[in-house]
This record gives C-alpha cells, sequence and structure tokens, in this order.
C-alpha cells in the first residue's frame, strides 16, 4: 500500500509549488513510480467504457487498484523558486472549491463499489487558507454544505442553501450524496515565504465504498412499516443499502442515498440530476417508457431504491424529463 502523504511530504523537498493542477499530477506520477518502480500509473484514465468520466491517476500496486483525483486549488499569488517564476491565479470562491473536491469524492466512491481491490483517495493541494480555515460556528452562506475547513466531518446529503442564485450554482447544481462519512485534516505541505498565498497545505481523504447492510426483501420492509403504523408508532426511514451485487442494483444506489439524505419530504429532479447522483446515463426505457417509473419491486432495482429509502414517485414526464418523489408516509 503506497502511503500518498508520505509520498507528498517527500515530492515536496523537490517541488514545493506548482504552475497548474496538470503539473502537479504529473510530477506526483513521477514521484510514485520514483519511490516504487513496480507500480504502474496511469494518468486520465476511463474507468468506464463508453462513458466521458476521467480518472487523474489510476495505479496498480502489489494486486490493488488506487483511484485518485487530485485538486489544485490557488490564490493569486507571484513567487520565484530556485529562480523559476510561479504565478498562481485566483480561482474563485470556496463554496465553489469544496462543491468540485466533493463531487470528486462521490465520483471516487462510485469507482470503488464499481471494482474489486480498489482504494480511492482525493488529495486537494492549495494556498488559500480560506479553505482549510472555518468562517464560524453559524455558517449561513449559501455554500456551507461544502466547506472543507479543518475537522470538518462530512456526510450524507450537501446541498445548496436555499436561497443559492442561479449565477452562483451554475454548472454545480445537483446535489451530492455522500455514502460514507469523512473527517478532514489538513496537513503543511511547503513554505515559500511569509506572505499570503506562500504557505500551501494539502488534504488527502481516503474514500471507500460502504458497507452494504443486509436488506429485507422489499414485501417484508412493507409488512413491517405497517405494523409500526397499526401499533401508533412512528415510521422510521429503512437504514439499508443495496446488495453488493455490482450490478444493476449498484448503479442506482446514490439515488437512494441522496433520498435519505435530504431533510424535505417532496423534491423535484430532472433526468440530468439524477444522472449526475448516480454517476451514469439513465437507459432508453426512462425516456421512452412511463413504466420505468412505476413504484415497484422485482426486477426494478431502481424502484427498490428509492422505496427502500422511504420514498416514491408520485409524477413523472417523459417529454420534460423530470421526476418527483414524495416521502412514504
Amino acid at each position: 500500500m503506497i502511503d500518498l502523504a508520505a509520498t507528498l511530504k517527500a515530492l515536496a523537498s523537490k517541488r514545493p509549488i506548482f504552475h497548474s493542477e496538470a503539473d502537479f499530477q504529473l510530477a506526483l506520477g513521477m514521484e510514485i513510480e520514483r519511490a516504487h518502480p513496480d507500480v504502474a500509473v496511469r494518468l486520465e484514465y476511463k474507468p468506464f467504457p463508453g462513458e466521458r468520466v476521467h480518472l487523474d491517476m489510476w495505479i496498480y500496486h502489489e494486486g490493488r487498484w488506487m483511484a485518485v483525483e487530485l485538486k489544485y486549488k490557488t490564490r493569486h499569488v507571484s513567487v520565484d523558486w530556485h529562480g523559476e517564476r510561479f504565478e498562481l491565479v485566483q480561482q474563485g470562491a470556496q463554496d465553489l472549491s469544496g462543491y468540485d473536491v466533493w463531487k470528486d469524492v462521490t465520483r471516487v466512491e462510485r469507482i470503488c463499489g464499481a471494482f474489486e481491490n480498489v482504494d480511492g483517495y482525493v488529495i486537494v493541494l492549495s494556498n488559500d487558507s480560506s479553505l482549510w480555515r472555518r468562517v464560524s460556528d453559524t455558517d449561513t452562506s449559501v455554500g456551507a454544505a461544502f466547506r472543507l475547513f479543518e475537522g470538518r466531518r462530512a456526510s450524507g446529503a450537501l446541498c445548496w442553501a436555499s436561497h443559492a442564485g442561479a449565477g452562483t450554482m451554475k454548472a454545480r447544481e445537483t446535489p451530492l450524496s455522500l455514502g460514507n462519512e469523512y473527517e478532514l485534516h489538513w496537513q503543511d505541505y511547503s513554505r515559500l515565504g511569509a506572505g499570503q498565498g506562500e504557505t500551501l497545505r494539502m488534504l488527502v481523504i481516503s474514500v471507500t465504498w460502504p458497507r452494504p447492510v443486509a436488506v429485507a426483501p422489499l414485501p417484508v420492509l412493507i409488512a413491517e412499516a405497517k405494523e409500526r403504523l397499526r401499533n401508533g408508532a412512528p415510521q422510521a426511514t429503512v437504514p439499508v443499502r443495496s446488495a453488493p451485487s455490482r450490478g444493476r442494483r449498484l448503479k442506482y444506489a446514490p439515488l437512494g442515498d441522496y433520498l435519505r439524505g435530504i431533510a424535505q419530504n417532496a423534491v423535484t429532479l430532472s433526468y440530468q440530476q439524477i444522472e449526475e447522483i448516480i454517476g451514469a446515463s439513465l437507459p432508453p426505457s426512462a425516456h421512452n417508457h412511463g413504466v420505468f417509473w412505476a413504484n415497484a419491486g422485482g426486477t426494478h432495482v431502481w424502484a427498490v431504491e428509492w422505496m427502500a429509502a422511504g420514498w416514491k414517485v408520485t409524477s413523472y414526464s417523459l417529454t420534460e424529463k423530470r421526476v418527483s418523489f414524495a416521502r412514504i408516509q
């Protein structure tokens, strides 16, 4: 098993700063191969044939694979290092940076769930101190859910605040659903000076696919729910995950996770949002046949996912490409 944190610290002595994310990606790949001659490193690897999903690094070592996504988030600074000039650009708001990082986490979770013997990591390198500093204990900003501050614990659904504008969310509208809980801890990477933006820190997030929980057959779940209602007990959310079938059920598991994680009792999602949540395209039948959206079990493993999460489809539109869900009462 390669210790990525140790590898990054070794790299820092040679390359304390990078011109771009691609520069960082190449340098890290070369450092891994230098330290571990028996390792195979591939850049911009496509783990799912036919999909436009690229993984920054795909590493094979001692019978296991490592799926790694990298983010190089910078604020403006100009520095010289050994006679080489580095001009880092101002990349933007921390909530947008946070969204991009958590989206990488969901992507790596999906890869870890789809393949055997895979360890996942998301690595963030930054000279922007606003990423690791906590704003306040009562952060009400539109992107508070996506913060990356030191010591943060994140799990479940990550959504924009209700007052977030369309411009803020542009190209990042889809809520994210984490399969695990993650605690964030930043480490020093390099210090090039005492000025603003001259200190770089790194965040290494270890990503895993959630261990599946045994799932009772859907009729049993429904019978148990009816029994609770007859006894006057509130109907609890069923704490289930998909069985680890590596098939279609696994594909739709993130949709169930997303529905479990939101607070409201109804939500409407576009087909595009559903595809971004599950990380894959919906089949032609979802576009052409309304029966796809029926609240049925059996071979309709996608319906099993949302019903096991405690939700049902209340309406859909094949022309407008949207589906409305409501929590089962």
